[in-house]
């Protein structure tokens, strides 16, 4: 995937942005919010798969996910409240990384709300 330094507009989401604040396993799959899927899938260059996909491209239902976006080890990631919120609504080990985030945000207040 060749999201670092490309001209894509995205903010990435779940287990993907999760690594940079409480690791949990390595991530299998990247969700990332963009505004035009179609788009955003020639340009990244991905192939599209009927099972097994590993990026999914996610076109938000409002605007918001763009919103407060911070650079977590060279990613643009989606709010951490928004990530929580992914995270602890997702399936699989989602709401297991998504506790772990919410200890994060408890313990690093300072860092993300300003």
């Amino acid at each position: 995937m060749r999201l670092r330094g490309s001209a894509l507009r995205y903010a990435a989401t779940g287990a993907l942005a999760a690594q940079g604040y409480a690791p949990i396993a390595p991530t299998r799959t990247a969700a990332l919010y963009v505004e035009d899927a179609a788009a955003s899938s020639d340009l990244l260059r991905l192939k599209p798969a009927d099972a097994g996909a590993n990026v999914h491209l996610i076109e938000p239902f409002d605007e918001v996910v763009f919103e407060r976006t911070l650079v977590r080890n060279g990613l643009i990631t989606v709010a951490p409240t928004q990530l929580a919120v992914d995270l602890l609504t997702g399936s699989g080990r989602q709401p297991s990384e998504g506790e772990e985030l919410l200890t994060w945000m408890s313990e690093n207040e300072h860092v993300w709300r300003t």
